[in-house]
């Protein structure tokens, strides 16, 4: 478990604030539906009490429990649809404070006022209306176990106190064993309640949060692996991707002199200039909004126009290709390396797709591939050439130099062009 969802003593909140403070949005947004529910009930069961007043209370005092009951049910149903505002549960600090503002009216209002003539009722309504604030107080209100009791704690107290001074007056001492047993017992298995609330919340949190920091983790590797648009697809379901492209240009790069130089370097030493090369081509291929296609030993391959088609396929292609021969240079002049660069391209139709099950990857296929191929390897060193199907692509906006006509393996004669730097 990292360190940001370490857990205090006790288990009872997170050891980073940030943390902490993240959690309990994520527990209230969790939690929303249960609290317009309180809410609600909270409010009918102030309705509910009126209709016992009318038919309890004598009738000299049931205009003041009407009224009073008429304040506080509207109140309670304000709230209900005001929590459909997820904005005002992200200031939950103010939620518990009015729950319990609203059964402290209640509760001192019934010690104060109820008629001494229905003793059982008025300590009953006043124990069961504390037993239902610490029950409900405590775990659906609160998300710490400890500021929870403490909030509900003076209310426990402040009734205990009542049923202390009024056991040897107007409340029968069976009555106030009873009350006093249920009142405590309300207490203990509450804070037993919102103590397992709260662990099971946070230990659930911390495993949603390391679920998902996994989930990253894997979209991240797949992202290195794949192109987005497949990953999304293959996320969807997808079980097998390939895909057609009318018109895409193609790179193909090689390192020349790299195996001469491997000869004289430590294997640390090979891995890291080749790395610094690369990544060098891959920042390149990221800024022009490029797929890299995959590199194998000192070779490199890349494609524009692939997954997603693009009309200036050529044109980014070029710009990378110059890009690569002006970054290999400035690798030369950092690291006394003297290596060179081959990059042929050539444009045409492909197939594209995702083949296999283990270290599948994403590749290209197609005549085009093996133009751009032979591009490369009949070119010249720290020159990028170009078929004339690219050529034909890039019209004027790159200076061009002809090669004339050159012999290619397995394609015959080839009028080809190298790309300059230079308009």
């Amino acid at each position: 478990m990292s360190r940001n969802l370490d857990l205090g003593p006790w288990r009872l909140r997170f050891v980073d604030p940030s943390t902490e403070a993240d959690f309990r949005v994520h527990h209230l947004e969790s939690q929303l539906t249960m609290l317009r529910v309180i809410f609600v009930f909270t409010a009918i069961q102030i309705v509910f009490l009126a209709f016992c007043f009318v038919y309890v209370v004598p009738e000299t005092q049931v205009q003041t429990y009407i009224s009073l009951l008429g304040i506080l049910a509207p109140w309670c149903f304000g709230i209900a649809l005001w929590s459909t505002r997820p904005s005002f549960f992200r200031g939950y600090g103010i939620v518990a404070p009015l729950f319990h503002l609203t059964f402290t009216v209640v509760v001192i209002w019934l010690a104060i006022f109820a008629p001494d003539e229905v003793p059982a009722f008025h300590y009953g309504a006043i124990t069961a209306s504390v037993c239902m604030l610490v029950y409900v107080g405590t775990n659906f209100i609160a998300l710490r176990a400890l500021p929870a009791m403490l909030t509900v704690l003076p209310y426990v107290l402040f009734l205990q106190g009542v049923l202390s001074l009024s056991m040897s007056e107007s409340l029968p001492m069976v009555a106030a064993t009873l009350y006093t047993a249920l009142l405590w017992a309300s207490v203990t298995l509450s804070a037993i309640a919102v103590y397992t609330r709260d662990t099971n919340s946070r230990d659930s949190y911390v495993k949603d949060q390391l679920l998902e920091a996994e989930r990253r983790r894997g979209d991240a590797l797949l992202h290195n692996i794949l192109p987005a648009p497949i990953v999304v697809r293959l996320k969807s379901g997808e079980t097998q991707i390939a895909d057609s492209c009318a018109d895409a240009t193609i790179l193909f790069a090689d390192l020349v002199g790299f195996t001469t130089l491997s000869q004289t370097l430590s294997a640390e030493e090979l891995v890291g200039l080749l790395s610094e090369v690369f990544v060098a081509f891959d920042d390149l291929a990221t800024a022009g909004g490029i797929e890299k296609i995959k590199t194998i030993g000192d070779a490199y391959m890349a494609v524009a126009g692939v997954p997603v088609p693009r009309d200036d396929h050529a044109q980014v292609m070029a710009t990378m290709a110059l890009g690569m021969v002006e970054a290999l240079q400035r690798v030369n002049a950092s690291n006394g390396s003297n290596l060179h660069l081959r990059v042929g391209l050539h444009s045409g139709p492909v197939v594209a797709g995702v083949i296999g099950k283990s270290k599948f990857a994403y590749d290209l296929w197609g005549d085009a591939v093996n133009t751009a191929s032979r591009m490369e390897s009949h070119g010249l060193p720290d020159r990028v050439q170009i078929s004339k199907a690219t050529r034909e692509r890039l019209g004027d906006e790159f200076a061009l130099e002809s090669r004339g006509t050159i012999e290619v393996k397995g394609k015959g004669e080839m009028e080809t062009w190298l790309l300059s730097s230079e308009r």
